[in-house]
């Protein structure tokens, strides 16, 4: 998904990634193309800065600081090493840095095992996160303060109709029952979502992938 919002100095975008490499790939040639990224939101919004074009080298790491020095030691340990922070996730967790650099290292990771830490560090708060979200929920499905809506139709002799009477009469009611029961399975697809990303990050830091 994509949308432009500015043509200016500035640009914003919003893009949804699943892979860490996929986004770093993206942001790569927006810099052949003349933006370099400024800003990200927790929901897939990207701020960029016009710029001439040129390769720039993205990397994003996946960190928690509680201590306000860990993270200005951790931005600088980067400076120091030729990488600039581009931006942080704004609710979120991710450090997105690039480097114009030909001399400085292609990779913010030393090996193999540092990289797969990240996953194991996200596979953690999208677990977490996940269950946190939705235990509320299920306290209050255990505690049977509410009942399943009506996911029959509604309709009188609806499954007695034939020919265009039913096919007219099942496709007016399918939106009021896909509606009225959409509080029920759709935070089950977003909780299958969130454990499904949760388990795809973990067996990437359980089996590693292999390095360019």
């Amino acid at each position: 998904m994509e949308m432009n919002v500015n043509m200016a100095a500035r640009m914003n975008m919003i893009r949804f990634f699943w892979h860490f490499e996929k986004e770093e790939a993206w942001l790569e040639k927006m810099a052949l193309e003349g933006w370099r990224l400024i800003g990200v939101s927790g929901w897939g919004s990207y701020t960029f800065e016009k710029m001439t074009p040129q390769p720039l080298t993205y990397k994003i790491d996946f960190r928690q600081f509680s201590d306000p020095k860990a993270k200005s030691d951790y931005l600088a340990l980067f400076e120091d090493s030729g990488w600039r922070c581009a931006a942080a996730n704004v609710g979120g967790y991710n450090y997105y840095f690039y480097t114009p650099s030909s001399g400085a290292p292609k990779d913010i990771f030393s090996d193999e095992d540092s990289e797969r830490q990240r996953h194991q560090r996200y596979a953690a708060y999208i677990g977490s996160s996940t269950l946190i979200a939705f235990l509320p929920l299920v306290t209050v499905f255990i505690s049977g303060l509410t009942n399943p809506p009506e996911m029959s139709y509604l309709t009188p002799g609806l499954w007695q109709m034939q020919g265009w009477e039913f096919v007219a009469h099942f496709l007016f009611e399918t939106p009021f029952v896909i509606m009225r029961t959409s509080v029920y399975w759709l935070p089950v697809l977003l909780l299958l979502a969130g454990l499904g990303t949760c388990l795809y990050y973990y067996r990437s830091y359980k089996n590693g992938r292999r390095r360019a």
